[in-house]
Formats: C-alpha cells, sequence, structure tokens
C-alpha cells in the first residue's frame, strides 16, 4: 500500500491530551512509501541511529535535531546522507517537516514533543513511550522480497522482538537455498581519477537506493573498488549491480575481476590479512574493513556480517599462529621510514599529511616523536579530535612554502591539486601518494614522486618469506574450513590415490594436499603413489637442451590415464603447455612464496659475492636476471633436485646458486638463504610456488570435490 503523507488538520489541546494519553491505542499494519517524506529526528544517541538507519533505508529524507551526535550518527551525517541541525530542540524546529520521531533520552521532553507534533497537524512517534505514538516502529526483517513486521501496539517491545525472532527464524528454514556469496572489483591502480570518481558515486546511490540492505557491502580502499553481496542468489544480484553501474557509469577501460563462494571468501581473507598489499602483511587494511562494515550492515545476525567478522576473526588467529604481526607491516611506519631515509641530514622537516584517517593519524604520530613539524589536511574538518589542528585541505596553498614532504592519505580537492601542481615545479618537494595521483602529480617536472606501489623499500628476509608462506597455506585452509561449514561436503567413494614425483619435495607436497583435502572432507580415504619420471633419471643434461616439455610431468600423467592414480600433484610452472587428451588441470593451487634467493656459501649476499663467482641455476631466465644485476659473475648450468644442488654448493663445486623460495621453505630449509630478490628485481617464472592437480576429464564426482583447491589460477597468468 503506498501512502503520501498529508497534514492533518489542527485540534485543540483536550484532544491532543486525550489522544496521548491514551494506553487503549490500536494501530494499522500497513506498508507506507517513504520516498522523499521529510523526517525530522530529535535526539542524536543510539535509538536516533537506529531510526535514521531505518528510515534512510526506505528513501526517506532525514534531518537530525540534536546539540551532540553519537558515532553510530557522524558517518551518515559526514557523508551527507542526514542533515544535522545542531542545537536543543525548540517547537519551531517542527515547521517544515511531515514525520516527527522524539528520540532524546528525556521522556517527558520526548511527551511534549509528540504532543507539539500532532496540535501541528504531523505525524509523530514517541521512542520512549510508545503507546503515546501515532506512528511506531516494528521489528521488522527482509528476506529477498518479503517483508515480516511485528508490533505490540506500543506496550511490550521485548515480546515483539521475541516474536519477530522466532518467525524469522521459521522462515529463514522455508529459505532451502544456502546464501552464497559473490563478489566484483576493480584494481585501483588501474583506475583514472575519474573512473574511481565514477565508482564513488555509484557507490552513494547503492547506499542511498540499497534494494537488498545487509546483503551488499562496498570495500574503497587505495588498492580496490569492490563489492560484496550474499543473498539466496548472489550471482544474479552481482549481475543486477554491474548493470545498474553501467546504465550510471558507462563502461570501464580496466578490466573487471569476479569471484563467487569459496574463492570470494579466500579473496576477503588475503584482504584482511594484507597478503594481496605492496606491503605483504599489512595491519591498516583491518580498520577499513571494519569501517566498511558498521558503514554498509545494520544487523548482526545477516549472513553477510557474520562472513565478514568469520573472515576478520580468521585472519586475526592466522597473524597470531604463524608470526604475521610484525611492527613493520604499517603503511604508517613504512611511509615514515622512508620519509626520513629521503630526508638524509634534516632533522625537523615540514611535512603536510592529507587525510585523517588511520594511517593518517598513526603517521602524523610518528612523524612528530621524530621530531618533524606536522599540518595535517582534510575534507572534513569537523574531526577536530586527534590532539593537533586540522586544516582544510583547499587551504594547503598556504603551508606549501617551504614545505619538504607531502603525504596524500586521502582525496585532494581540485584547488588543492592545482596548487600543488604549480608548486612541483619549481620546487624540490617529496610527494609520496597513497591516493593515486600518479598521472598527475608523478610525471611533472621537479620534486620527487612515490607511488602507492613505489613506497614499500622493504627486503624480505628468510624469516619473514617463512612466516608469508605459513599465513599463505593457513588462509586456504581456513578458506576450506569455511565452506565444508556451509555445505555437506561428500568426499569421492573408495581410495583416491594421489601421485606425484620421487623427490623428497614432491613428497611434502603431496603432505600439503593431503592436508587440506582432509580439511574437506575429514573420511576421505587417500593413498600416495610416487612415480619415478624422466626428470628423476637424466640428471645430466641442461634443462635448456631439454625439448620435451612434459619432461616432468610425463609418467604421472601417463600414470594418471591409465588409472593407476586419480590425481597427479606437479609443481605449476612445470605444467606442460598443452595436457595430453583426456586429461584437465582441475585445480591450481595459490603460490606460498613466489620469490627467486640466492642461496651461497657463508650466506654471502649477491652483491658481496666476488668477481668470476659460478652461480649455479638451470633456468635460461635466472641467467639474464643474474647477468643483468652482476655482469661479471659466471652463471653455470646445474642439475638435480633441492637437496642434490646445496650438496654441490656445499663441496665447492659452485659458489652460489639461484633457487625458488617455495621448495627451500617447503623442505625446512629457509635457513640456507642469503638473500631474498624481489619481483622487481628478479622476476620469477609464472607459477613458481604454486601447485597444480590434474585430473581424467571423465571422473566427474573427483573433479567436482577438487574445485574448492581451485584458488590460485592467477599464479599462472600475469
Amino acid at each position: 500500500m503506498i501512502i503520501i503523507m498529508k497534514s492533518f488538520t489542527k485540534i485543540d489541546d483536550v484532544q491532543v491530551e486525550k489522544k496521548i494519553r491514551s494506553p487503549q491505542t490500536g494501530y494499522l499494519s500497513l506498508g507506507m512509501d517513504m520516498t522523499g517524506v521529510r523526517c525530522l529526528i530529535v535526539g542524536g544517541g543510539r535509538i536516533a541511529a537506529r531510526k535514521t538507519t531505518t528510515l534512510l533505508g526506505a528513501n526517506a529524507s532525514v534531518t537530525v535535531l540534536s546539540p551532540e551526535i553519537s558515532e553510530g550518527l557522524s558517518f551518515n551525517i559526514e557523508s551527507e546522507k542526514v542533515r544535522w541541525i545542531r542545537s536543543e530542540y525548540r517547537a519551531e524546529y517542527l515547521d517544515g517537516y511531515d514525520f516527527v520521531i522524539a528520540a532524546t533520552s528525556d521522556p517527558a521532553l520526548n511527551i511534549e514533543i509528540g504532543t507539539e507534533a500532532r496540535r501541528c497537524g504531523k505525524l509523530y512517534c514517541v521512542v520512549s513511550s510508545g503507546r503515546f505514538s501515532q506512528v511506531i516502529f516494528p521489528a521488522a526483517f527482509k528476506n529477498d522480497n518479503l517483508t515480516v513486521a511485528v508490533h505490540s501496539n506500543g506496550t511490550n517491545c521485548r515480546r515483539s522482538k521475541a516474536v519477530h525472532d522466532r518467525i524469522k527464524a521459521y522462515v529463514n528454514q522455508l529459505d532451502d537455498r544456502p546464501e552464497e556469496l559473490a563478489m566484483f572489483g576493480f584494481d585501483r591502480t588501474n583506475l583514472s581519477r575519474e573512473d574511481f570518481s565514477r565508482l564513488k558515486e555509484f557507490e552513494n546511490t547503492i547506499a542511498q537506493n540499497n534494494p537488498i540492505q545487509d546483503k551488499i557491502l562496498v570495500l574503497a580502499t587505495c588498492r580496490r573498488w569492490e563489492c560484496y553481496v550474499q543473498n539466496g542468489d548472489a550471482r544474479q544480484s552481482t549481475r543486477d549491480i554491474l548493470s545498474r553501474l553501467e546504465n550510471f557509469a558507462g563502461t570501464f577501460k580496466t578490466s573487471i575481476y569476479y569471484k563467487n563462494s569459496y574463492a570470494a571468501y579466500y579473496h576477503l581473507l588475503n584482504i584482511c590479512l594484507g597478503l594481496d598489499s605492496p606491503l605483504t602483511g599489512e595491519t591498516e587494511i583491518v580498520n577499513q574493513i571494519k569501517d566498511s562494515v558498521k558503514k554498509w550492515i545494520v544487523s548482526e545476525s545477516s549472513q553477510l556480517y557474520k562472513t565478514f567478522s568469520s573472515a576478520i576473526l580468521s585472519a586475526k588467529k592466522i597473524r597470531q599462529t604463524t608470526g604475521l604481526i610484525a611492527e613493520r607491516n604499517c603503511w604508517a611506519l613504512e611511509i615514515a621510514s622512508l620519509i626520513n631515509k629521503s630526508l638524509g641530514n634534516i632533522k625537523s622537516a615540514h611535512i603536510l599529511v592529507v587525510g585523517n584517517g588511520n594511517i593518517s593519524r598513526s603517521l602524523i604520530n610518528k612523524l612528530i616523536d621524530a621530531g618533524h613539524e606536522v599540518v595535517n589536511f582534510s575534507r572534513h574538518i569537523e574531526k577536530q579530535n586527534s590532539g593537533y589542528p586540522i586544516y582544510h585541505t583547499d587551504k594547503i596553498e598556504n603551508f606549501l612554502n617551504d614545505t619538504d614532504v607531502l603525504v596524500i592519505c586521502s582525496e585532494l580537492t581540485p584547488k588543492a591539486l592545482v596548487s600543488i601542481e604549480h608548486y612541483k615545479k619549481t620546487s624540490n618537494l617529496l610527494i609520496i601518494d597513497i591516493e593515486g595521483y600518479g598521472n598527475v602529480l608523478g610525471n611533472q617536472s621537479g620534486g620527487n614522486y612515490f607511488g602507492f606501489n613505489e613506497i614499500p623499500q622493504i627486503r624480505l628476509t628468510a624469516d619473514e618469506i617463512k612466516t608469508i608462506a605459513d599465513a599463505r597455506l593457513k588462509t586456504v585452509e581456513q578458506t576450506l574450513v569455511w565452506y565444508s561449514s556451509r555445505k555437506a561436503i561428500k568426499p569421492p567413494c573408495g581410495i583416491i590415490r594421489i601421485g606425484a614425483r620421487q623427490s623428497l619435495l614432491s613428497k611434502t607436497q603431496i603432505a600439503e594436499i593431503r592436508k587440506f583435502l582432509k580439511t574437506l572432507a575429514d573420511h576421505i580415504n587417500l593413498e600416495e603413489v610416487f612415480i619415478d619420471t624422466p626428470c628423476d633419471r637424466d640428471k645430466r643434461t641442461p634443462l635448456p637442451e631439454i625439448r620435451d616439455n612434459d619432461f616432468f610431468t610425463r609418467d604421472i600423467d601417463q600414470a594418471l590415464l591409465e588409472g593407476r592414480i586419480d590425481i597427479a600433484v606437479h609443481s605449476a610452472k612445470d605444467l606442460p603447455q598443452k595436457l595430453v587428451p583426456g586429461l584437465t588441470v582441475i585445480a591450481v593451487m595459490p603460490s606460498i612464496a613466489s620469490w627467486d634467493c640466492l642461496v651461497s656459501k657463508n650466506n654471502v649476499p649477491l652483491k658481496s659475492l666476488p668477481q668470476g663467482a659460478i652461480v649455479g641455476t638451470s633456468s635460461v631466465t635466472r641467467k639474464e636476471n643474474l647477468t643483468r644485476l652482476r655482469p661479471d659473475i659466471k652463471a653455470a648450468d646445474i642439475r638435480g633436485n633441492v637437496p642434490d644442488r646445496i650438496k654441490q654448493l656445499d663441496t665447492g663445486k659452485f659458489d652460489a646458486l639461484i633457487l625458488a623460495c617455495a621448495g627451500l621453505i617447503r623442505l625446512g630449509l629457509t635457513d640456507r638463504i642469503a638473500e631474498v630478490f624481489s619481483e622487481k628485481v628478479f622476476p620469477s617464472t609464472l607459477g613458481q610456488g604454486s601447485l597444480a592437480l590434474v585430473a581424467r576429464n571423465d571422473d566427474i564426482e573427483l573433479m567436482e570435490f577438487l574445485k574448492p583447491l581451485d584458488l590460485g589460477r592467477s599464479s599462472l597468468a600475469r
């Protein structure tokens, strides 16, 4: 039913008093179109925040009247969804509104507000005593297109809530479709400023007109813009949202990535852990995720709230159990370190920081402690709670003279951007930017510029890559735990035989896969089969001279075709370009460590190796990288498994080796790593550190069972 609100005829005080005080009032249950209805909420506390959220969800126009507001209201006011009149209540403020909600902490004042609203012909709700209201808010919930609302005529809210909860549980039981998780997103580093602005505008339209409340969440950070949906048909919902996005903003030049079910959860868990960040293991992202949850999800009983809470809690446990909690995994600390390194002997620099979020505040405190002079800017200057003054970003031009460093942690206003561009051309200004202004500020003459991906200057140690690898393995394991808790997983009948090479490394890889399969279905019956392969028999021929691209996989795949094994486990980098007919790669596991490293006598780093040193490697790419970094060093062919190669090093045949970090980690040999090469300096092979599972095309049951392990396809593409 749609009702258009109209003012009621004024009545005298006696009628008002009689109506207000009647405990026998009965209420008509109906649906109402609130689009554009002018609502005034008097009060700024927790109840006012709850009523605000409800009315915004119905597309009403909301104004809050209160001298102070709670944290629950501040976001909607800062994002300009709600107008705030910062004042005590006065009757004249009721003019111009259709619906008045009295939600102060003073019950007598609330009744006074309701009385005045009635006298003025307004609809009104008195929250502190429901039976005095003309309109009451029922306990309601939505399940797709079904809405259930329960009220007790304003007499017993607890009973209403109890009945509401029982009906909700019953309705959820009737809906036998499990709520699935789906997401799509954009890599912000590939988006122009204009594209990102259009996404933010679209995000605001979703927030204002959200047809699936508590089932959608947008996560926008300096690295990504992502939309998560969890309901009975999440894939269709994401398609609908994408269609709305295209109608609103047109097409984007960069590609969109999509993930569903276990892949979406795995992706979210990686973000919570900072494992997909240039600063691996960063911690600030957790607060950004929590802020998004507060913004988008009202009900803690919603599946999406539970999913994000599960990911945040799992990430916390993984950090604790693996040690991925080091202080250096912090953007603020890394930026401060870069500033101190770049300034050299300048002990007290003049530094401007744009933004007042978690990273900005942490950075400012570190810089002040280091003795620097810091000035903070923000587009939201009402946030004066940091212990230092905050200026509007438009005023940055007044502070640029003699500035040594500018740190951009939040969006610039157009005026500020013009001022910075102009100043940079004639100065030696150091700009550190995590907001993505590289196309404007990074290409101008003058100054120095560090963008988001250029800020981390950390050279990882052997212990740190071991910690990262452990965290990545735990992330896969926890994803499988989450997935198996939501769906009854039936393993294939009989014994499942897993085949791999006979090397010690292959045996550790099978143990890794075995653990994941047991996580999916503890009662699965597994058997390990180890197979002699051409690469195990021929350890002399240099790999560049071997023309067979299935040199590492041929005999194992043949055993698979003949039915002697059911799953073949390969290092993903060893997969042939094309599998033999009848076989398929059913799952690619995420890489635990894609880096290459140097193993040398006495753990000497590359720059300290003597001129003419002999470095063993069987890879053409590694030889090219090595020659580029140290032309005076000789790269020599080497064959054999990892322990064999290290033995050749220790007996004096080589001065150093180039090996994959992943193999050393899996074998427990990280203490032999002298230096870990960054991907920028020493690009690794596609699929390095990742495992691939191959099965027969016709083994449909097994292929379906293995699907949740297919979390690392991106390891095979760049």
